[in-house]
Order: C-alpha cells, then sequence, then structure tokens
C-alpha cells in the first residue's frame, strides 16, 4: 500500500485573485470617493447596486431604490410631463444601447425634488447575453433650482420694465444686438417689438460719431448717465434724447442694460 500525490501550481489563480481583490477596493474607493455615484441594473432593467454616495447625498433609502426600475422610482408626473423623453430612454434600453445625460425627477424625503442625470453602457457576459446596464449620476437640483430662481427674477424684472416710463432695452456687448425692448422703447421709437428684436443699437442713433462718443465713455468709466444724443425713429423722424447704460448678466451673457428719456420738449 502506499500513497498516490499529485499536486497543482495555483499561483497564477492566486495571483488572480488577489488582483481581482486589488481592482474591487479601487472601484469601491473610488465609488466612496467620487462627487457622482454609479450604479448598475440587472437583465430586467432593476436597481441592484447603487454607490453610497447617491444614498448620503440624497437621503433616499436604498430600499426605495434596490429592485425597481428607474420608471418606478421617478416621479410619475415627471414621466408623465416628459413623455417624449422617457419613450426615448425605453426605446435604448430596449435595443441595448448607450444612452447619455439622461435627466429625470425623483421625489426624496418629505416630498423634497430631486433632479437625477445619469449616463449608462449595457454589459454583456462572455456569450453575449444581457446582463444589465452600468453607469454614473449626478444631482442637478441645485442646477435647477438656481435656473429656476433665475428665471423668476427674470419675469420680475420684465414685468417692472415693461411699465416703466422710460424705454429700456438689453443689448448684447458681444454685437450690440437688442435682446430685449419694452413696450415704452417700442413706443418711443416708433418700432414694433418684432422690429426691435435683434436690430443693432447702432440703428437708434441719428449720429454715429455721437454714439462713439457715448460707448467710448462708458468704456472707460464703466457707465454711462444721462448722455445726450439724436435718435432716429423708425418713420424717419428724429428726437432728442438721454441715455444712459449698465453692465448686467443677461442669460448668462454679458449684456448692457440702456435706459432712453425722450427729451423733446425739454429742448
Amino acid at each position: 500500500f502506499g500513497f498516490v500525490t499529485t499536486y497543482s501550481d495555483i499561483t497564477e489563480r492566486l495571483r488572480s485573485a488577489e488582483s481581482l481583490a486589488v481592482s474591487e477596493r479601487r472601484f469601491l474607493d473610488m465609488a466612496r470617493a467620487a462627487a457622482d455615484w454609479f450604479w448598475e441594473l440587472d437583465a430586467d432593467l432593476r436597481f441592484s447596486y447603487v454607490s453610497g454616495r447617491f444614498f448620503v447625498a440624497t437621503g433616499v433609502p436604498s430600499e426605495a431604490i434596490l429592485g425597481h426600475t428607474r420608471s418606478e422610482i421617478a416621479d410619475p408626473l415627471h414621466v408623465e410631463q416628459e413623455r417624449e423623453q422617457w419613450l426615448e430612454y425605453q426605446r435604448k434600453v430596449d435595443a441595448r444601447e448607450s444612452f447619455r445625460d439622461f435627466e429625470y425627477r425623483l421625489l426624496g424625503p418629505r416630498n423634497r425634488v430631486l433632479y437625477l442625470k445619469v449616463s449608462g453602457v449595457p454589459v454583456f457576459g462572455e456569450d453575449g447575453s444581457f446582463q444589465g446596464y452600468r453607469g454614473t449620476g449626478t444631482d442637478t437640483t441645485e442646477l435647477h433650482l438656481a435656473q429656476e430662481a433665475l428665471a423668476e427674477s427674470e419675469r420680475q424684472l420684465r414685468v417692472i420694465l415693461d411699465s416703466s416710463v422710460a424705454g429700456v432695452a438689453i443689448a448684447s456687448v458681444a454685437d450690440g444686438s437688442i435682446r430685449f425692448a419694452n413696450p415704452r422703447l417700442s413706443e418711443m421709437f416708433k418700432l414694433a417689438m418684432d422690429d426691435l428684436d435683434g436690430m443693432s443699437l447702432d440703428q437708434l442713433y441719428a449720429e454715429q460719431a455721437e454714439r462713439d462718443l457715448i460707448h467710448s465713455r462708458f468704456d472707460r468709466e464703466g457707465r454711462v448717465v444721462d448722455a445726450e444724443a439724436a435718435f432716429l425713429r423708425g418713420d424717419g423722424s428724429g428726437f432728442w434724447g438721454l441715455v444712459s447704460l449698465k453692465s448686467i448678466q443677461y442669460l448668462n451673457q454679458a449684456a448692457l442694460l440702456i435706459w432712453f428719456h425722450d427729451i423733446t420738449e425739454q429742448r
């Protein structure tokens, strides 16, 4: 009697297992440190993994996400309001295509509205079978709140300017084209609102030399208050006015806020 002993070299297997463990630790470290979060969907398009960053940032409990599809966790009102956007998203995942910057709304704790933007790629097994999706997400709620606040601020500004007794225009610094005009400006220059939209400020001055002097003064001093100049109405008649210029940001672009006062009667 005796023993038959066999030996197998498992060095490569151990090295592979160690490399896999290092790779997994690296992924988890990056997932914890990233400002965005990572997510995975299984073959049924249900969330099987979401990195902890998401739950910490949003306060949403894991049981409200894991095991659910994206449309199930989304705000139903958003799914209804943005039907075309959701249909396009569904078309891509049904076709197993990558998608980028898909944005949707989610109701968080105490019905707090959250806006999320996600991108994902399909995952396939070695045999070509569909395994699900992997991707990243970012919270765009603060950006939406800022945009909504800006829109409300601009709405209030329009209400104020529309009732102003002065003619008011907002023009692009880049090319001098008028981006906003109030009704009083339309009345003062005898131009339709549609005609004012996109018109160059240069076309309002009777003398370009006066226009150049006023804008040179603005370039030196940063603003102009009650500069006197001759202007042209849409019917070709002229009038005297006071013009004031100030720098502002309008629709996230450098712009000029301009006031016009008709002083023809005083002259």
